[in-house]
């Protein structure tokens, strides 16, 4: 037997196969007995008693209250004191520690703990076999390369995973248990178990339906009997596998997700509290701490009376319930046919979601996407926008309006089932919805006789219009009018321009203001009442002779037509007949070549179109250049070509007229009369009466136009550099020429050609005839009649009557 002893340093002390007695003394000691039944003192100091070595067999070694007992191997017969750490064997140790104080070093080999107390430390190495921990404490956390936790005691049990691939078995309480990395395989026992990823430094993803995590340190973690999940403190995704189950999301953004279930799924969110799930894969499942639910490939049912959650319904024909703001629905595109039904008075329809349906009771307004969506009001009075798509709209009861409001673009709806609609309101059909709005351009109803709504244009110049409707129409718009149960009032029209009848025999009666009526086919009776009233014909397919003198109206759309109170015509878009009477009448040819006579009065003539036709559409309709023949008559006339005029013939006769023309003739007749020409080939003739004739041309360096005032003080006035002509053929002495591109008297130079005198700039470099300025015509064979020159800078020059009339200018 040996006694060694050993110092107040750091002491290796080594014994013999024989029964030895190893004394550490103070500091930190490191003794091995070898074999033999040996006494191993430690002393002061934080002591430890090595087992390993080749050919040792394992050991058991056990520390209750205080003290250390040792068996098999070299550790038969030991006798440990103040001993704070065993290092086993490379063998498979087991090592108990039921009080605290001890550490517990395994080495190598599959070493087994069992811990009853807190204080003790298991050291495992990496690589080192695998470990096992046995426990009865209610709360521990495995040291480091021990693979395997066993709960042995009773009531609820918390553990903590390491960095290994842990194996961790819950008893029969309520257990929580952490994997920590590392791919972990839990078991949860008895009892309510909890998977937590509490302790993760990133959001994890579990697909139950597969078995296991696959994200984070959840990647290949496996359950058996788990009950329940808690995530991280960051965005986790939870894939619901087929048993009822707990997840906690905790704090970040975390979602569940029935993509997997093979049935829908019910999903309710009440009161900031989810009610257990119902069918598929949700059955039984309770949710905490959630902010997102993705469906299933089936038909889901969300409900929501609390804000802050998503319901993503993903596939299937998705039902959701939502009586509170700020919940958010998500659809895929395709995914189905979805609905929504609310109470809230105000509900916009996410993307991709069909119908929308109202289950409250007071006034609801609805907006839809641009899906084909269907929209059903309540008991009140609701708003709705279905956006774009095809939309169905069921008003229910109470006075419901169908509104375009929120379209970029004019639209046409369609009332009469007939296809007709356009922009967002294409394929928009209704029932029971008595008032419709229009857009902020310009609109078009499509109205039937029955069951008369109500129409708003809005902004833009708006029709509404009965050509497809099978019945004749009655309009009146006095605002006095007596109810007519059988027709419309000023009461179903507001910001309505534009009124268009059927092909049958209408009737309308206008209103204080400025109406227009389109009567359309049949015989129509139009009585435009007060203010400045219109008769349109621009839609119909033939051309027509409207004659408001004689009421005799004939072709196409006038066919038999009654107008009363009628000031303003407008034709077709053919070669129409248009005669006034002898009030002040406007009269509008419209496209082709019109026959258009004024009558007395002071008329307004337009050779072409000049109306804002609003929503009309000119598509496929020619624009030829158009000879219209205006008459004005007796009275003061204002006389306009058409802008593609060649060869318009506009008489002004009696009165002083206002004619201008583009490349056509305007002759003023008797009368004080201005004439204005703007193209290249007009002639202007001035007639009787002292006139005023303004030339232009459309380009600055081009020439032709052409005027004659005729017979007393005439006034030209020329507004362009390009070359134009007159021919005074008057023999009054006063006449006058206004050269308003000259600047002054130095600026202007004549050149005689011929006959004909050219004024033009001085500054136009010349050399040949000029092509600016002003050819007066046979001047020099006594065509000499102007008498005065006026340039830009309001300078008068008198002409002398004899001698070079020029003399004084360049």
């Amino acid at each position: 037997m040996a006694v060694i002893n050993g110092t107040s340093e750091t002491d290796y002390l080594l014994g013999t196969d024989e029964d030895d007695q190893l004394y550490g003394m103070e500091s930190d000691d490191f003794l091995i007995g070898s074999k033999g039944a040996d006494l191993l003192d430690g002393g002061e100091g934080f002591d430890t008693v090595y087992y390993y070595g080749d050919g040792v067999e394992s050991v058991h070694v056990e520390f209750n209250n205080g003290m250390l007992a040792v068996s098999g191997g070299d550790a038969d017969g030991d006798t440990l004191v103040n001993i704070e750490k065993v290092v086993g064997t490379y063998g498979r140790d087991t090592f108990v520690g039921n009080s605290a104080g001890i550490t517990f070093d395994g080495y190598l080999d599959d070493d087994l703990y069992i811990i009853g107390s807190e204080g003790v430390t298991a050291i495992e190495v990496e690589g080192g076999g695998y470990d096992e921990m046995q426990t009865s404490l209610n709360t521990i956390k495995l040291d480091a390369y021990v693979e395997k936790l066993v709960f042995t005691g009773s009531g609820d049990f918390t553990a903590y995973g390491n960095e290994s691939d842990n194996v961790i078995i819950g008893g029969a309480g309520n257990d929580v248990l952490h994997g920590g990395a590392g791919a972990d395989e839990f078991f949860g026992g008895a009892g309510f178990d909890m998977v937590s990823y509490a302790d993760s430094d990133e959001g994890i993803i579990l697909n139950l339906s597969l078995g296991g995590g696959v994200s984070g340190i959840a990647t290949s973690d496996r359950y058996t009997d788990i009950e329940g999940f808690r995530g991280s403190d960051f965005d986790d995704v939870f894939i619901s596998g087929d048993t009822p189950t707990v997840f906690d999301g905790a704090e970040g953004y975390d979602i569940v997700d029935y993509s997997s279930s093979a049935e829908g799924v019910n999903v309710e969110y009440r009161d900031g509290i989810f009610l257990p799930g119902v069918g598929g894969n949700a059955e039984g499942d309770v949710l905490l701490n959630v902010e997102k639910i993705v469906g299933s490939y089936s038909a889901d049912h969300f409900t929501s009376n609390t804000a802050g959650v998503i319901f993503d319904g993903g596939m299937g024909d998705d039902v959701y319930t939502v009586g509170i703001a700020g919940v958010t629905l998500v659809e895929a595109q395709d995914g189905g046919t979805d609905s929504l039904f609310t109470s809230l008075t105000t509900m916009t329809l996410d993307p991709f979601i069909e119908n929308l349906t109202y289950t409250g009771t007071a006034d609801f307004t609805g907006y839809g996407n641009a899906e084909n969506n269907v929209m059903i009001g309540g008991s009140g009075n609701d708003l709705f926008f279905g956006g774009a798509g095809g939309d169905a709209f069921n008003g229910g009861e109470g006075v419901d309006t169908v509104s375009y409001g929120d379209s970029d673009q004019a639209v046409a709806i369609d009332l009469t089932w007939g296809g007709h609609g356009t922009g967002i309101a294409q394929g928009d059909a209704y029932l029971d919805v008595e008032n419709f709005r229009g857009s902020q351009f310009d609109d078009v109803f499509y109205a039937t006789q029955a069951p008369w709504p109500t129409f708003d244009g809005a902004e833009g110049r708006d029709l509404v219009s009965f050509k497809y409707s099978m019945m004749g129409v009655t309009i009146d718009l006095r605002a006095d009018a007596p109810p007519d149960r059988d027709g419309y009032s000023a009461a179903h029209f507001t910001s309505i321009e534009l009124f268009e009848g059927s092909d049958q025999r209408d009737s309308f009666i206008g209103s204080s203001a400025d109406d227009i009526f389109m009567g359309g086919g049949g015989s129509d009776l139009i009585d435009g009442g007060e203010g400045l009233d219109s008769a349109w014909y621009i839609t119909s397919a033939e051309a027509v002779n409207v004659n408001l003198q004689t009421g005799i109206n004939q072709g196409a759309d006038a066919q038999d037509d009654q107008l009363t109170s009628i000031e303003w015509v407008m034709g077709s878009h053919f070669n129409d007949v248009l005669t006034g009477n002898d009030a002040g009448n406007y009269l509008e040819g419209g496209r082709g070549s019109d026959l258009i006579y004024g009558g007395e009065g002071a008329d307004h003539l337009y050779g072409g179109l000049v109306s804002n036709i609003g929503p009309i559409s000119l598509a496929g309709v020619a624009d030829d250049a158009q000879a219209d023949m205006l008459y004005g008559g007796a009275g003061d006339d204002v006389i306009q070509s058409a802008e593609n005029d060649l060869g318009t013939q506009a008489f002004g006769e009696a009165g002083d007229d206002s004619i201008s023309v583009v490349n056509g003739m305007a002759d003023g007749g008797v009368g004080r009369d201005v004439l204005t020409g703007s193209g290249n080939a007009y002639q202007l003739f001035g007639g009787d009466n002292q006139d005023r004739l303004v030339l232009n041309l459309p380009g600055q360096n081009a020439s032709g136009g052409f005027a004659d005032g005729g017979q007393d003080d005439d006034t030209y006035v020329v507004n362009t550099t390009g070359l134009v002509t007159i021919q005074d053929s008057g023999n009054s002495l006063n006449d006058t020429l206004i050269l308003n591109v000259i600047a002054n008297a130095s600026q202007l130079s004549v050149s005689r050609i011929g006959d004909d005198a050219y004024l033009h700039s001085a500054n136009d470099g010349s050399t040949g005839i000029p092509v600016s300025g002003v050819k007066l015509q046979n001047w020099y064979a006594n065509g000499n009649t102007i008498e005065h020159i006026q340039t830009a800078d309001g300078q008068v020059y008198d002409l002398p009557a004899t001698g070079d009339a020029f003399a004084m200018f360049g």
